[in-house]
């Protein structure tokens, strides 16, 4: 989480139980571990790594660097929890305690929603990947048709597919893919089937375009 959510209480242990336990959020870890392509000699870093599900999976593959960083100090000891080799730092998401060019990647699932600023804290996160290094963004779809899912007083915007494009080109991302994943199938009482077992449906309109989560990646120009 970020310095915005620090306060809500929410934010704890019950809820990261629940939310690593989520197929939504399987899916999530899939698709970015899928985009991120993760090689031997890659220096990963995870901003907002919540709980450390997606952390604890980057640092099982023997990276050369994996690191973790949350404004929560409930999150960042959840996520050591998780593993003795993951190394998580408490800081700020817009302040990020790395020199330049630091990472040849980096994650951020569900954060960037969090935030008024959005082109402040992706040029953050621009300063500390190299040239050429890729992002990857989780973060809700407006379209999906029950915004009540997404309801969090420390949300600040909710992006369309086109809308997150526009922000990242406008902060010097080459935009190489937006896909949305976690299909809208209908009906909330079978979403979380859908995660598990229909993401093929995410390809067909409709399904795919009123699902719930975007996923990008671009690359740091």
């Amino acid at each position: 989480m970020t310095r915005a959510t620090a306060s809500i209480s929410h934010y704890d242990t019950q809820y990261y139980a629940k939310r690593q336990s989520s197929p939504t959020l399987s899916a999530e870890i899939q698709a970015v571990t899928s985009l991120l392509d993760p090689r031997p000699g890659d220096r990963i870093l995870e901003v907002g790594c919540g709980g450390g599900a997606l952390l604890s999976r980057l640092t099982a593959l023997g990276l050369r660097e994996v690191v973790g960083v949350d404004w929560l100090r409930t999150s960042v000891d959840l996520a050591r929890q998780r593993g003795s080799r993951t190394r998580v730092i408490q800081g700020d998401a817009c302040a990020l305690p790395f020199a330049d060019s630091k990472f040849d990647k980096i994650v951020a699932q569900h954060l960037i929603e969090h935030f008024e600023d959005t082109n402040e804290v992706l040029s953050e996160w621009r300063r500390v990947l190299r040239p050429g290094g890729l992002l990857v963004i989780v973060t809700p779809n407006r379209r999906f048709p029950h915004q009540e899912w997404f309801a969090d007083p420390t949300h600040r915007h909710i992006f369309s597919r086109t809308d997150l494009g526009n922000h990242l080109a406008r902060a010097k991302y080459a935009v190489k893919q937006i896909m949305i994943i976690n299909p809208y199938v209908g009906s909330l009482s079978v979403q979380f089937a859908a995660a598990r077992y229909l993401q093929f449906m995410r390809r067909i309109p409709w399904f795919g375009d009123l699902g719930m989560s975007l996923v990008a990646a671009a690359e740091r120009l």
